[in-house]
């Protein structure tokens, strides 16, 4: 005889799931101006303020970051000129690990959008852009390591604290800056 099976967890999942749907109904129609009840945002709302919140795209590349605070942080100007020549050797070797970059995501999406994909077309285009953006992290961090080698303990540490505070709600998930 097998043992009676609870039926705890489907009945906690059908509540939870009635809870959801009269939440969602109370809220009224997507795009709606807000819960007129409460005085809440509407998610489109919620979502426009957090966007506002969060810087936009990605950061600059770090020896822009450091011409930039070059003063700030006590960088002279042979150390500076240094840094713009590392930036230079790999300019164009960036450019084109990001065109391979742009190019294997465009060529997953063209899978995706066609219905004659099979799944070994799809596996070997995502482990093509897979090994794009590795080739390029490893270009950013090597870039990284030789500008900071450039760079006193003091003046790195000083670029560390630069770096903006973490979102709101992600203090353990803060990017920062590759100074280590």
């Amino acid at each position: 005889m097998s043992p009676k099976k609870s039926f705890v967890p489907r009945h906690l999942a059908i509540a939870l799931t009635l809870v959801a749907a009269g939440a969602m109904a109370a809220a009224g129609p997507p795009g709606r101006a807000g819960n007129e009840r409460s005085g809440e945002p509407s998610s489109h709302e919620a979502g426009d303020r957090m966007a506002q919140r969060r810087p936009q795209g990605p950061p600059p590349p770090l020896h822009v970051i450091l011409e930039h605070h070059a003063e700030e942080l006590g960088i002279d100007d042979a150390t500076l000129d240094r840094i713009r020549g590392i930036a230079e050797d790999v300019r164009d070797e960036m450019d084109a690990r990001h065109d391979a970059v742009r190019a294997a995501h465009e060529a997953l999406r063209a899978l995706g959008e066609s219905p004659d994909a099979d799944a070994a077309q799809v596996e070997a285009a995502a482990r093509q852009l897979g090994d794009a953006e590795a080739a390029m992290a490893v270009l950013h961090v090597t870039t990284a390591q030789r500008m900071f080698a450039l760079l006193t303990p003091e003046q790195r540490e000083a670029l560390r604290e630069l770096a903006p505070p973490p979102p709101e709600g992600r203090e353990g998930r803060a990017r920062e800056p590759m100074t280590r």
